[in-house]
């Protein structure tokens, strides 16, 4: 990894705080304005980077960060893809890990973007994401919420960019089980 932007978009926890001491760069701003928001200004501080790939991975502690090399490997042994979308379906974890709601609204969302666009995408929710430059360059999104991924994925389609997946297993606190969907 040759640089880290963390975009705090305006947490009231200790955030801010605990990666102030890090060797990362940082996006803040005090007020919310919502996932397609930080999205949008992280890529903006990508684009001022001489960095090949952009890895987006959400802050609330779903993920580990060490699967960053499943996404490194992948686009390695395949040079045509162009976006990669971390997938919870694939591994043995996810049925017992997963909130029933969660596996709902995924496959609502899987199913929606196939019936009316044709794209087969696994885990289409899923925060956890890598674009080539040059796809990151050329895609458009309007909405400042989480339906951004959504609407990144569909740009990306239309624009005959090539996205497949990288299967990770994903850490669910069971205090904190709730969708945005």
């Amino acid at each position: 990894v040759q640089k880290i932007c963390v975009v705090n978009d305006g947490s009231t926890d200790n955030t801010l705080l605990e990666i102030s001491s890090r060797d990362v760069d940082i996006v803040n701003y005090k007020k919310n304005m919502g996932k397609g928001y930080a999205i949008r200004k992280g890529i903006e501080y990508f684009l001022k980077t001489d960095c090949d790939v952009v890895i987006f991975i959400d802050g609330d502690g779903q993920h580990n960060p060490d699967d960053i090399i499943k996404f490194k490997n992948k686009f390695m042994e395949n040079k045509e893809v162009d976006v990669l979308v971390a997938s919870r379906f694939g591994t043995e974890m996810w049925l017992k890990n997963m909130p029933r709601i969660r596996i709902l609204s995924n496959l609502l969302s899987r199913f929606g973007m196939w019936l009316l666009y044709g794209l087969n995408i696994e885990d289409p929710q899923n925060g956890f994401r890598a674009y080539r430059r040059r796809t990151i360059k050329q895609i458009h999104f309007l909405t400042n919420g989480y339906e951004a991924d959504t609407e990144i994925l569909i740009d990306a389609y239309l624009k005959g960019f090539k996205i497949d997946k990288v299967h990770v297993d994903s850490i669910y606190n069971k205090e904190e089980n709730h969708s945005k969907f």
